[in-house]
């Protein structure tokens, strides 16, 4: 797995999961263009409920609709208007995001547990680094694991870059 971004934390917890459970599969699930199509609305409200003074910061920027002015080569523009996502650069993005995403991320958690068993779920390793999903199961359930991770979180519209997922056991 590679550390760009400052990912060392993550490698290494799945590096130390992956010596405590030698039979286990794991992959990085990450998101095409995730940020831009994360819906609003949920998101603020997950994060004004994690966090009041940061919800009603967000919600300066992000409840009401973007416009984008786009200048094309040939000298006309086009007006874009958005009402979805967080903007790639915001210093409120990685926050909102992050928060956004912990409703799905903890619903696939559920389901994935159930899937395992009781003697696996305790290990179950479902954690996010922003757009960077990292899933660790039992090997014999993890294409089953992977689809509903992927069920989740299309409810944000987290789609996988399949150049970018990564398997490894």
């Amino acid at each position: 797995m590679g550390v760009r971004g400052a990912t060392e934390v993550a490698a290494k917890v799945v590096q130390v999961h992956a010596e405590r459970h030698p039979d286990w599969a794991y992959g990085k699930n990450d998101g095409t263009n995730t940020y831009c199509e994360m819906p609003r609305g949920p998101a603020l409200r997950d994060v004004n409920s994690a966090s009041p003074a940061l919800g009603r910061c967000c919600a300066v920027w992000y409840a009401r609709e973007s416009k984008y002015l786009v200048y094309h080569p040939d000298g006309f523009s086009s007006l874009i208007r958005s009402s979805s996502g967080w903007e790639q650069g915001d210093p409120l993005s990685p926050a909102g995001y992050s928060i956004g995403s912990l409703r799905a991320l903890r619903a696939a958690r559920v389901r994935i547990r159930a899937l395992v068993g009781p003697v696996a779920a305790p290990d179950v390793l479902a954690q996010a680094y922003l757009d960077d999903v990292i899933l660790g199961v039992p090997r014999q359930r993890f294409a089953e694991a992977l689809q509903i991770l992927r069920e989740e979180l299309a409810v944000i519209r987290h789609f996988p870059a399949p150049h970018k997922t990564e398997i490894w056991s």
